[in-house]
């Protein structure tokens, strides 16, 4: 971990644990919806496979999305959220909605 990492999470070992939300989960956590572009260089990829995982043994729902073509910023519609250049390869409008109409009902 470099240096601005470490100011933001804390000097050591035990304090980046904490940072992370998967020292957190519990089988009662709200159901989670992740989206991960695979093209993403600022989170590893592994994290959100691993954080699913990880919310499915507790028991929690959990529902991973993977954009193949799309990085670490994009809204639901484009690949390039400030200029709405670049259509992202799937729509996530209706993944999001249905996700929260399921669990809002």
């Amino acid at each position: 971990m470099n240096e601005e990492d470490k100011a933001v999470f804390g000097p050591n070992e035990q304090d980046w644990k904490k940072a992370s939300p998967i020292s957190h989960i519990r089988r009662d956590v709200p159901p989670t919806l992740i989206v991960h572009g695979k093209k993403d260089t600022t989170v590893d990829r592994d994290q959100s496979q691993l954080l699913a995982d990880a919310l499915r043994k507790a028991g929690a729902e959990v529902e991973l999305v993977w954009l193949q073509k799309a990085g670490h910023s994009f809204s639901l519609r484009y690949e390039k959220p400030k200029d709405q250049k670049g259509p992202l390869e799937k729509n996530l409008e209706p993944v999001v909605l249905n996700f929260l109409k399921k669990h809002l009902r």
